[in-house]
């Protein structure tokens, strides 16, 4: 079976596994910057917390999952305009999440763990926010859309 980039709200689930070509990318929130004074000592900014994750989604998707992903969106986006828990729950099966010394987030149900060189590694579980998706309507019978979409982490899922 495919790795599997699974959202899931509720009763409204849906696993992709099609992506378009650099159409799944998992990267940090801003970690700060680095500026120099005047005699050329460093400067940091930034957060003193541990920073997000933002995830940016190209997948080719069927008209029942682009369907799901709306529902998915929309369901969590009314829960948090009424100022309710609306956490999507992301299951990231395709990019191990890797960090030293104890896992410090719950590992995707069926994942294990790989410890090495003092790291481990393993599909994590992160709930996030998601920003509306697009589509575009493609000339494929079996995948006839192209959704487009943003996730940013809320809160880290404890193990």
């Amino acid at each position: 079976m495919p790795l599997s980039l699974t959202l899931s709200i509720e009763e409204f689930n849906l696993s992709l596994t099609k992506f378009a070509e650099n159409g799944y990318e998992r990267m940090t929130a801003a970690l700060g910057d680095v500026e120099y004074s005047l005699n050329g000592s460093a400067i940091e900014t930034g957060s003193l917390h541990e920073p997000k994750f933002i995830w940016v989604i190209s997948a080719f998707v069927t008209v029942q999952q682009f369907r799901q992903l709306q529902a998915i969106y929309l369901h969590s986006d009314r829960k948090r305009a009424a100022q309710l828990p609306h956490a999507i729950t992301i299951d990231d099966e395709i990019e191990p999440y890797v960090e030293p010394g104890n896992r410090t987030r719950a590992i995707v149900p069926g994942g294990t763990t790989t410890i090495e060189g003092g790291l481990i590694s393993y599909p994590a579980r992160f709930g996030a926010r998601m920003f509306e998706p697009k589509a575009e309507k493609l000339k494929n019978s079996q995948y006839p859309y192209l959704a487009r979409f943003t996730l940013k982490e809320l809160d880290r899922v404890a193990p």
